[in-house]
């Protein structure tokens, strides 16, 4: 996985480079660290962007959970842009749990409108 991010107006965009890749149990600790280290460092608007991403587990869905209810306790929200038609159901699953706590927007442009 080959993980950047870029800055937005107040958002941090975290993409990965990898045209096709999958956040599963096998190949999450490096998203996981990062994010938590955006967090970390007092980030509080953070953005992926799941564009090619081609899988998600429980372990995937577990660390947006995390993440977005990190973000929330400071005020601030976890976007997901460029969602996969195929991924949208598995969000859906988790959305409907009540658990998840991030927004969904199209992409990057939709930032403009926050």
């Amino acid at each position: 996985m080959s993980l950047k991010s870029k800055k937005h107006k107040d958002f941090i965009i975290v993409e990965n480079t990898s045209s096709k890749w999958s956040l599963f149990i096998f190949q999450c600790d490096e998203i996981e660290n990062y994010l938590e280290k955006l967090v970390d460092e007092g980030n509080n608007k953070i953005v992926l962007s799941l564009k090619g991403c081609d899988f998600i587990d429980s372990k995937g869905i577990s660390i947006l959970i995390h993440t977005s209810l990190r973000l929330h306790k400071t005020n601030g929200n976890l976007y997901l842009i460029d969602i996969p038609e195929h991924i949208k159901e598995t969000l859906w699953h988790a959305r409907s749990s009540g658990l998840s706590q991030w927004q969904e927007l199209d992409s990057e442009e939709d930032l403009d409108l926050l």
